[in-house]
């Protein structure tokens, strides 16, 4: 067996502390209990409470007479005085409450104390470790655990001046080895949970040299636990440890460090209107019809066809079909497949953060004005703008993709945008290559058979020779359009003069961006040609504006002329 490191054997001496403080107040409070009934107080300590339990041994001291002996039954009687102290609840832990004003300043273990002290809930609802099925949370305001390095409002670059997730300053409850598993399989399938703790148990006794195969092991079980738990979504209302583990595939929080940990189990923000989501979450919008579910291939119905008019359950087994498929696809074929999270992978920083909801919501909005036209198109002979839909996966690629341009069958509706949970190089790079993967996705789907001629890609495709087309051409698009973003906007030139004139047109930045680019560089030229395309767009409008009223002054003075000389 591993020997455990000076930072957990702190953490495991922090735990003892914390339980001895509460036994010893538990004592206090027992043989105050005691004075004034008069009786021997009842120690609540784990020895005293096996032996409250316990049957009593026969009594020895005294000889009892033979009818009485005859009436005692083969199983001896508890003590009474144990019989009337009754060990107190085991704590409970629930969703995290919504943010306040200002983090509250109370111990970790005070509100489990609380519980214990009032007796207070249900013992039905207790699980192993001591947890409770937890409600879902309030939501929270999306933007709690996010800095601004600079004032909202201004025209800003994510690279430049980044969005910060700040762990929030608030408690966490601590959890035992396997605590919160259990919860998390209280309730599943006896077989699937089983095989799940026998992974987890040999995660915790193997070496560093194995522990990637063992938690490629446990990604197995937690496809095939979610599988499982998906077949309730909307039938029952998951506790907190499921949605974590479902959402980040959190098994333990100690696998966590300690401001990961309270990022993760404190953000209770709901999607709203922001269009971003977490698995649950858009199995659940599945399931409620909000969303259709993706194309499906009917191979993987073993050729038969969906159903025309499926219900929620059979929208989301159909789901379900896809989602293993997109988390492959934002990881990538060579990449680590693991959806289990754990600091060994994850180690967010300022530039690399976490994707959460609040992050992901405000981190697209920094990007737009940088491509304002991307959410742009045209529908029913209408100019409409449409919102992106993100789904944010467990696991940790450095990929991210569109899954689909709309949603089937509703092209008013916006793009599905995926991407990983912790992206290990850069978190805004993986946003926009989604915005990238979508930009030639539509420009395919729109145009249909003709993009190799039409649209953005066949715009793109003319400009290079067929030699120079046999390459990928889409990676290609992908990579000058991160250039595009992350450091032309910057004034830091990656691409070459013919190529950047055709993304200052195709797919251009909005006027606050262009002023300060305007000003001197290579920018200059391109701001001031569009400038002065502008105003004689301007004056050409003008212009035809002013022989359209003269023509209708005309046509205006010819009929009165002729209904005076029919009067």
């Amino acid at each position: 067996m591993a020997q455990p490191t000076p930072q957990q054997l702190v953490a495991i001496i922090k735990k003892l502390q914390t339980r001895v403080k509460f036994l010893e107040s538990e004592l206090e409070k027992a043989q105050a209990a005691a004075q004034v009934a008069g009786a021997a107080p009842q120690v609540s300590t784990p020895a005293a409470k096996a032996a409250a339990v316990a049957p009593a041994a026969p009594a020895k001291a005294k000889a009892a007479p033979a009818p009485q002996a005859a009436a005692v039954s083969a199983e001896p009687e508890p003590e009474p005085e144990k019989e009337e102290a009754p060990a107190p609840p085991r704590p409970k832990v629930g969703a995290p409450p919504p943010m306040p004003e200002a983090p509250p300043s109370e111990e970790v273990e005070a509100p489990a104390a609380a519980t214990a002290e009032t007796g207070e809930g249900d013992d039905d609802d207790l699980l192993p470790g001591g947890l409770t099925k937890a409600p879902m949370p309030q939501p929270t305001v999306p933007g709690w655990p996010l800095e601004f390095s600079k004032p909202q409002g201004h025209v800003l670059h994510p690279v430049n001046d980044p969005i910060l997730v700040v762990p929030p300053d608030r408690a966490v409850p601590t959890f035992g080895p396997g605590e919160f598993l259990e919860h998390v399989l209280d309730g599943e399938d006896e077989d699937a949970a089983n095989m799940m703790r026998k992974m987890y148990a040999k995660f915790q006794e193997c070496g560093p040299d194995e522990k990637r195969d063992v938690l490629n092991r446990l990604t197995s079980q937690y496809w095939a636990l979610l599988q499982t738990m998906t077949q309730r979504i909307g039938k029952e209302d998951f506790s907190w440890p499921k949605r974590l583990f479902m959402r980040f595939g959190l098994i333990d929080p100690n696998m966590l460090s300690e401001d990961l940990f309270k990022t993760v189990y404190h953000e209770t923000s709901q999607p709203g209107n922001t269009g971003v989501y977490y698995v649950d979450e858009w199995l659940e919008a599945i399931y409620n019809k909000e969303f259709k579910y993706s194309d499906i291939d009917e191979m993987a119905l073993e050729g038969a066809k969906p159903d025309k008019a499926p219900d929620g359950s059979t929208c989301v087994k159909y789901e379900m079909i896809n989602v293993p498929q997109m988390q492959r696809m934002v990881v990538g074929p060579r990449a680590n497949m693991c959806t289990i999270l754990s600091s060994d992978y994850c180690t967010p920083g300022r530039d690399n953060p976490v994707m959460i909801r609040p992050f992901v919501y405000e981190a697209l909005k920094y990007l737009k004005p940088y491509d304002y036209t991307i959410y742009q198109r045209k529908y029913k002979g209408e100019d409409i703008e449409v919102q992106p839909l993100v789904l944010i996966m467990p696991g940790y690629g450095v990929r991210s993709a569109c899954w689909e341009p709309w949603s089937p069958g509703k092209k008013d509706s916006g793009p599905r945008f995926l991407v990983c949970f912790f992206p290990p190089r850069a978190s805004y790079k993986c946003l926009v290559e989604a915005m990238s993967d979508y930009r030639w996705e539509y420009a395919k789907a729109e145009a249909m058979h003709y993009w190799l001629s039409e649209g953005l890609t066949g715009k793109f495709l003319a400009m290079f020779t067929s030699k120079e087309q046999r390459q990928d051409m889409k990676r290609l698009f992908r990579d000058h359009y991160q250039h595009w973003i992350l450091n032309e906007a910057r004034r830091i030139p990656k691409l070459d003069r013919k190529m950047r004139e055709w993304f200052f047109i195709q797919v251009p930045y909005s006027d606050p961006v262009k002023a300060p680019l305007g000003q001197g560089g290579v920018f200059m030229q391109l701001v001031q040609r569009e400038q002065a395309k502008r105003e004689r767009d301007a004056k050409e409008k003008e212009e035809l504006e002013r022989i359209k009223a003269e023509r209708e002054a005309r046509i205006a003075a010819r009929k009165a002329k002729q209904a005076m000389q029919e009067a």
